[in-house]
Order: C-alpha cells, then sequence, then structure tokens
C-alpha cells in the first residue's frame, strides 16, 4: 500500500471593487473558508467563479497581506473595502501518493470541519 501525504497550495486572486461573490464560514478551530459562491444571478458569475481559481473549501488566509486572525476580523475587512480592489489568498490541500518520482494529484480534501451550534457563526457573504 502506498503511503498518502499531504500538500498545499496557495494562490492570490486580485478583486475590483464590489461583491467578490463568495459566502464564508469560520470552522471549530476558527478557519476561514470558502462555504459557497453567490453569483449575480442566471448566467453572472461572481468575481470569485469568474476568476476559475477559487473553489469550494478553500481556506482565507490573507487580505491585502493581512493574516486573517478570525472570521469576524476577515468579514469586517472584507466588507470596510468592498469599494475598493482587494487581494485575497487562498489555501487549498491536496492529497498525493508518496511514491517517489509520482505527480498525480488526487481529488481534494472534502472532509471539512462544519461549525458546532456553540461557535456558529452567521455566513457573510461579498
Amino acid at each position: 500500500m502506498k503511503a498518502r501525504t499531504q500538500s498545499v497550495d496557495t494562490y492570490s486572486v486580485d478583486f475590483p471593487p464590489g461583491p467578490i461573490g463568495l459566502q464564508l464560514h469560520s470552522t471549530d478551530s476558527g478557519v476561514v473558508r470558502v462555504q459557497k459562491f453567490v453569483d449575480g444571478g442566471p448566467n453572472i458569475p461572481g468575481a470569485a467563479r469568474q476568476s476559475g481559481k477559487v473553489s469550494l473549501g478553500d481556506t482565507v488566509t490573507l487580505i491585502d497581506g493581512h493574516p486573517v486572525g478570525s472570521y469576524q476580523e476577515a468579514v469586517a475587512e472584507l466588507k470596510m473595502k468592498v469599494n475598493a480592489s482587494r487581494t485575497v489568498t487562498f489555501s487549498r490541500w491536496h492529497a498525493r501518493s508518496a511514491t517517489p518520482g509520482s505527480r498525480i494529484w488526487c481529488r481534494e480534501r472534502t472532509d471539512l470541519t462544519l461549525p458546532s451550534p456553540a461557535t456558529l457563526y452567521q455566513p457573510a457573504e461579498f
């Protein structure tokens, strides 16, 4: 049996002024993740979906170069800058085979931790 390891990809998306088209949520550990895309209507993709980079479950790590410390901080930062361009940095975990020389990536990590009722926050859309 082959051993499995995990790898993380980090990428940034430059968003124009206006909604970025994401709904975010916080995990029990305080990680801010992409919960769903929020589009402008039928056949009108939001900025995040239009970028082609963002996936459900990706983690928001930086907003304009500032580390995301909590869900509340991320929401406040994005709301404050809704009328300005901003750069959001995301990370995505991948599982891969540990076989030497292997370059085949497996499916994206899907074992997301959902918030418990005690720490549940209202999802925020941007």
